[in-house]
């Protein structure tokens, strides 16, 4: 498997440089599918030559998009595939800024969004490799607030009443959403309605701390473990990796995630010099035209260091951390966690439960979507992980098949159709 390779990054060369490199590292040896396979001991007759996709495969991707950006259903969008450990399409369409006619480009940087809650996860889980909480502990033996919270049932009649929660909540239920927490803007019980009126994931100066503060005023909208409910619970797991490491959370992913995957261009800001990569949000009119949403100041980071939606990231960067998650915790001879752990993500956690959001869950692991069946028409395979942004971004990592896509625009509310056309362009583009 060839290294994926590390682009440079813009804020100290020329934005040129970034296209120089991938098309210098496509066009190397081993690269294209068509060049011989590198020497591994292996006798000529056994090698298998890595898989690619199609030419007329991926003029069909490139089409759609083209189409959907001519129709004005986005304005820019970058696509990013890679197979078998090498990285096969890599391509920006329309507009980082439709108004002032500024192009999409490969390394063009974007909010994320929910695509920061496998990040989270993961960095949880090298807490629980080395030994510093076990997965089915209380929350509460690190944050005593979250201990002895009430849980609301909602009955047939209105209001509701609260009554004590079976057990408190665990590591695990936090990591597949289990905790009884909600986000407060999915639903429209009673909790959902204190959570909106808290507003807990706004406001300046909130913190993870104040988070989770508030969030113990708030009863429960579930039993902990009975029920699938997205929600701030990564969040939350933010604020648990700086109890246990005794580091803020932005300072725990850069030194143990980030550097060591050379994640260049990943954070929780947008540096000043570097703003003009930033893709603008569209959001529709009342007219149905998309209008760009102010991005505020994204230069400086925010005082809530959202492990659930806050980080800024490119389709390059977030590529290493898939490809790092499909090899089982390592990457370019950089081991971040044991095979083990990465399969404990991948492994479905939820049985039976009930719960669900958008159609997006079959089932969870501990951070990622996990698909149980292969749908209609059968693409993909059973076992691929998934997760996506609220700003329609999206990624999946195939086990199976060796397939990572990254599908990034920034579209709001959140629309699936984008991100499930690319998925299945690609598969029907990969030839086997």
């Amino acid at each position: 498997m060839r290294p994926y390779p590390r682009f440079p990054r813009a804020r100290t060369q020329p934005a040129w440089l970034y296209t120089v490199a991938v098309v210098a590292w496509l066009a190397s040896p081993g690269c294209a599918s068509d060049q011989a396979a590198p020497d591994t001991g292996v006798a000529e007759s056994e090698a298998i030559a890595a898989r690619s996709f199609t030419d007329s495969g991926l003029e069909h991707i490139r089409a759609e998009i083209r189409t959907d950006i001519e129709d004005g259903r986005i304005a820019g969008a970058v696509g990013l595939l890679a197979v078998d450990g090498e990285l096969r399409f890599l391509e920006s369409f329309g507009a980082i800024d439709r108004e002032a006619d500024r192009a999409m480009r490969d390394d063009a940087i974007f909010a994320i969004a929910s695509m920061t809650k496998p990040i989270t996860s993961f960095a949880v889980m090298l807490l629980h490799e080395a030994g510093r909480f076990d997965l089915d502990d209380a929350v509460s033996m690190f944050l005593p607030e979250l201990g002895g919270l009430d849980v609301s049932v909602e009955g047939g009649r209105p209001g509701s009443q609260a009554v004590p929660s079976e057990r408190d909540m665990t590591i695990r239920d936090l990591l597949r959403h289990t905790s009884g927490l909600t986000y407060g803007f999915f639903g429209e019980s009673r909790v959902d309605r204190l959570y909106v009126e808290a507003g807990l994931l706004g406001g300046s100066g909130n913190t993870l701390a104040n988070l989770v503060t508030g969030l113990a005023e708030l009863p429960l909208k579930h039993q902990p473990g009975a029920s699938f409910e997205y929600s701030v619970s990564t969040d939350v797991l933010g604020r648990l990796v700086e109890v246990v490491s005794g580091m803020r959370f932005d300072d725990f992913l850069q030194q143990r995630i980030f550097e060591p995957l050379g994640m260049v261009d990943t954070g929780f800001l947008v540096p000043e010099d570097q703003i003009d990569r930033l893709v603008l949000t569209y959001v529709r009119d009342g007219d149905g035209q998309l209008v760009p949403q102010p991005a505020g100041d994204v230069s400086e980071a925010p005082s809530l260091l959202s492990g659930g939606g806050g980080l800024y990231s490119t389709a390059a960067d977030y590529l290493r951390f898939c490809q790092m998650v499909l090899n089982g915790g390592e990457l370019d001879g950089t081991r971040l966690a044991s095979s083990e752990t990465v399969t404990l993500m991948g492994s479905d956690q939820l049985g039976d439960r009930p719960g669900g959001i958008l159609g997006l869950v079959e089932g969870f692991g501990l951070g990622f979507s996990v698909r149980r069946t292969l749908g209609d028409p059968p693409l993909g395979s059973v076992g691929e992980l998934s997760w996506a942004g609220i700003r329609s971004t999206t990624f999946w990592i195939d086990p199976e098949q060796q397939v990572i896509g990254i599908y990034l625009t920034q579209l709001s509310p959140f629309d699936t159709g984008h991100g499930r056309q690319f998925r299945r362009l690609a598969y029907e583009a990969l030839a086997q």
